[in-house]
């Protein structure tokens, strides 16, 4: 003897929830795609981030450069006596301003680089700014 169950009818109720288990797929599928869209503008947003500070950090070091030239010239031009001392003190504060966005420079490009290294996923150091 045996017993079998046959669903001929249940008010499309199986139909009705295979729809609802579609539909919440679908929804799991455009949810896990808006955040790999996400992440990866962030990173992206990140990348660029960086190579702005380390344009911005080369910069930065080249108008070092040029107030160290610029104070070294006015310097020789006070000890001739063709300088009066307070273009001496300008060209100290240009150099020492050029000196302080230096290190801005490099501290902003040492951040964008943790926060690349962070969004990316990149849990160590690679030694690179």
């Amino acid at each position: 003897m045996a017993i079998t169950s046959i669903n001929l009818f249940r008010g499309l109720g199986d139909q009705a929830a295979c729809a609802g288990a579609e539909a919440r797929h679908r929804q799991a599928r455009a949810m896990e795609q808006d955040t790999a869209d996400r992440i990866a503008l962030e990173v992206r947003t990140a990348y660029y981030d960086l190579k702005a500070a380390r344009d911005q950090r080369a910069v930065a070091a080249e108008a070092v450069e040029q107030a160290s030239e610029a104070y070294r010239i006015l310097s020789r031009r006070y000890e001739s006596g063709l300088a009066l001392m307070v273009e001496l003190l300008a060209g100290e504060l240009a150099l020492r301003d050029a000196k302080l966005r230096r290190i801005r420079a490099e501290f902003d490009a040492r951040v964008a680089a943790a926060r690349l290294r962070w969004t990316a996923g990149v849990l160590e150091d690679d030694g690179e700014s």
